[in-house]
């Protein structure tokens, strides 16, 4: 937990995923990965830190299958949680 609630590290994290295909896409909350202040980043670690951190509740949309009328279900989280969940994933990975 100190790890993952340390600012460097999620901004290392942030630094990962940033240039990623489609992680600049809204999310629910419509917020994206540009322009993150390190505020943010102090924040979240702050939170982590005391276990109040929430994510963010995502909602599903239908979208529509290539060459098909049918519909397909897409979750698109928040991108500021993707920070989160990367960095819990490098640290599960290592272990």
């Amino acid at each position: 937990m100190r790890i993952l609630s340390d600012p460097y590290y999620l901004i290392k994290c942030y630094e990962d995923i940033k240039s990623r295909p489609g992680n600049m896409t809204k999310g629910i909350d419509s917020t994206t990965l540009d322009k993150i202040a390190t505020g943010w980043f102090e924040n979240t670690a702050k939170r982590l830190r005391n276990n109040s951190f929430n994510f963010t509740i995502s909602r599903r949309t239908e979208i529509p299958k290539p060459n098909s009328n049918k519909k397909r279900p897409l979750t698109i989280g928040s991108p500021r949680d993707k920070i989160v969940q990367q960095s819990a994933l490098v640290i599960l990975q290592a272990i």
